[in-house]
């Protein structure tokens, strides 16, 4: 008897762990979006009435009409807007002016064998508050004098991207690649605020808000790479992302003209549209900043990365994208856009 009444507590020790532990993961997975929260995602939308539906020409009529009236910039006033935006970003109505305070040859053995491959040298950026922005710079054997900005999202170092790097450098461009603030390379430093105390930042970016000017941590490690890529003449500059990165394309190619040809992969929505689907739309901290959507619609930036002279936007959005983005909402103003262009 005293056996049996130990098998049963033994055996239902064991279940109430594993489902504890079950419980756990689970939440772990909301919270820390990792495996298979992407797939739960997926099939959690599946049954949205609008993802795998195309919009009626009533309902884009109807939303063409709409964000027709609320968009801001034309191509005869981005001259003024992309001062406000500078404003907004960095404080000063001029794009940082500074240079990588070093640049040093490196061997890493992640990216020795990509073809067409000469060298490889890694930048440090000095940014305000301590933060330091590192990346690497990839030279190709023969060259084609174009630059290719890579810019990696919120997964993490830009070596997830590494087949989109290789691909550009057997094409024969140099590409400069980048990580987010707070992930790859980059610093996670500890800042002392005068309002908030002293603050570890991690990867979390919702912190830059106790900062002035967040946005500049994400968008003056571009500037200030394109300002180091003078010095090559290059024939042209695009600039490429993912995710956060390709928030970060849209408003890159919004500041700073240099950058020819943009492709903002999965990167964002306009304001109207966030709240339609916002578990896939809303986007993170730095998308959302209640002053810079107050002033800006991504429309009116998705204007000012394409229009001027050897200048282009291509968005790039998954219809079945797993993560954000996805569905058929590019409709409501692709149109609007192309016209306007």
């Amino acid at each position: 008897m005293k056996d049996r009444i130990k098998i049963i507590i033994y055996k239902y020790y064991w279940v109430g762990i594993l489902f504890v532990a079950g419980i756990l993961f689970g939440v772990s997975i909301i919270k820390f979006q990792i495996f298979p929260y992407q797939a739960y995602v997926y099939f959690k939308n599946i049954n949205h009435p609008k993802l795998f539906q195309s919009y009626s020409k009533k309902e884009i009529d109807s939303f063409e009409n709409i964000f027709s009236k609320r968009l801001l910039v034309r191509p005869t006033n981005i001259d003024s807007f992309q001062t406000i935006l500078c404003k907004l970003v960095f404080g000063s109505e001029l794009l940082p002016n500074s240079l990588p305070n070093e640049i040093v040859p490196i061997i890493d053995s992640n990216y020795i064998y990509l073809n067409n491959l000469n060298s490889i040298e890694q930048y440090k950026i000095e940014l305000p508050q301590g933060f330091i922005s590192s990346g690497y710079i990839f030279h190709p054997t023969n060259s084609i004098n174009r630059l290719i900005l890579y810019y990696q999202g919120h997964d993490g170092n830009f070596f997830l991207g590494k087949s989109t790097i290789a691909y550009f450098l057997d094409k024969g461009y140099t590409v400069y690649a980048f990580s987010l603030p707070l992930l790859g390379m980059n610093n996670q430093p500890i800042v002392a605020t005068e309002k908030y105390g002293t603050i570890k930042f991690a990867s979390n970016h919702d912190y830059f808000k106790f900062l002035p000017y967040p946005l500049s941590f994400f968008i003056a490690p571009v500037n200030i790479m394109i300002n180091y890529s003078s010095k090559f003449n290059f024939e042209n500059i695009s600039m490429v992302g993912i995710s956060g990165g390709g928030w970060a394309t849209t408003i890159a190619s919004a500041l700073d003209k240099r950058i020819n040809f943009s492709f903002p992969v999965a990167g964002s929505y306009p304001n109207l549209i966030k709240f339609i689907r916002p578990e896939n739309n809303y986007g993170d901290y730095e998308q959302t900043i209640p002053l810079f959507m107050e002033n800006f619609d991504y429309l009116d930036l998705y204007l000012m990365g394409s229009v001027g002279t050897k200048r282009a936007q291509i968005q790039i959005l998954n219809l079945y994208d797993p993560c954000c983005f996805n569905g058929y909402e590019y409709q409501l103003y692709s149109n609007l856009l192309t016209s306007e262009i």
